[in-house]
């Protein structure tokens, strides 16, 4: 299942490059964090020593979830002082915000949902813990986890009696 969901994730990148280089062309899109968005390069975790106790990794798509995990990030940096806390981000503007609002956290656009990208990443980032905000469940990321041992919790995440129960 996730090979033909791989497939046709390549596929639709594949027919959207024409778009992305014109868009990149005539507003400075998608070229600046082309590396972090392929997995090839994460300069957002530049603060993340090589070895620590334990990592969380938090995703949140945009500005909207980077103003709510204020709280969690709280709640999990009073539970985990020891462990480092890392903040992904799917939009330029959500990046912006999380680089400004929490400035000591390490910062990075979460990479697309193309297997080799989010496994480059979680070798980079070891993480313990992957904290998806809403429901912004990307296959991949979430199987890559798995493979890394980490454990995966929603929070703010909407589910219908009829969803919960199929999961």
């Amino acid at each position: 299942m996730y090979f033909i969901y791989s497939l046709l994730m390549g596929l639709a990148a594949l027919l959207l490059v024409p778009y992305w280089l014109v868009e990149g062309m005539r507003h400075g899109k998608y070229f600046s964090n082309l590396g972090e968005r392929l997995g090839f390069s994460f300069p957002g975790l530049a603060k993340l020593p090589a070895h620590s106790t334990g990592a969380i990794w938090i995703h949140a798509v945009s500005v909207g979830e980077v103003n709510l995990m204020a709280t969690t990030i709280a709640q999990l940096r009073a539970a985990h002082p020891d462990w480092q806390l890392v903040l992904s981000t799917t939009s330029s503007t959500g990046c912006e915000l999380a680089r400004k609002k929490y400035a000591d956290l390490s910062v990075f656009y979460c990479p697309l949902d193309f297997s080799w990208a989010v496994h480059n990443a979680m070798r980079r980032i070891r993480p313990t813990i992957l904290v998806l905000a809403e429901l912004e469940l990307w296959p991949n990321l979430i199987a890559a986890a798995k493979t890394h041992g980490a454990k995966i919790a929603i929070v703010n995440g909407r589910l219908s009696d009829h969803s919960h129960l199929a999961a």
